[in-house]
């Protein structure tokens, strides 16, 4: 996906440092570590904010508890692949889900 000036999404890669595969229930790299990489206090530059999203029905839901990043990979029609981190689990996990809700992009200048 571009942006203008040569800013675009990421594309579905392991850019979180880690992550968790729900198709097959199990942890990719240290999630738990990636959580504490990309956190304000962490060394990754990226300082992520736990914004929340905003679901289909048009309601804001998780501020300060979860943040999420579009990927650039869809999944069929209607889906895309995010990233979210944060909760109890202080761990970043891989996803999918409708591309009607809200969530946040990070984009990388090429």
């Amino acid at each position: 996906m571009a942006t203008a000036n040569g800013w675009r999404v990421e594309r579905n890669a392991n850019q979180c440092g880690g992550d968790f595969d729900w198709a097959e229930r199990k942890d990719i790299g240290d999630p738990k570590k990636a959580y504490e990489f990309l956190i304000g206090n962490g060394n990754s530059g990226f300082n992520a904010l736990l914004g929340g999203g905003r679901n289909s029905n048009g309601e804001y839901l998780g501020l300060g508890r979860f943040g999420y990043c579009w990927s650039a990979t869809g999944s069929g029609a209607d889906n895309a692949w995010l990233y979210s981190f944060g909760g109890d689990g202080r761990r970043v996990y891989r996803s999918i889900n409708a591309r009607s809700v809200g969530l946040s992009c990070r984009c990388l200048k090429d």
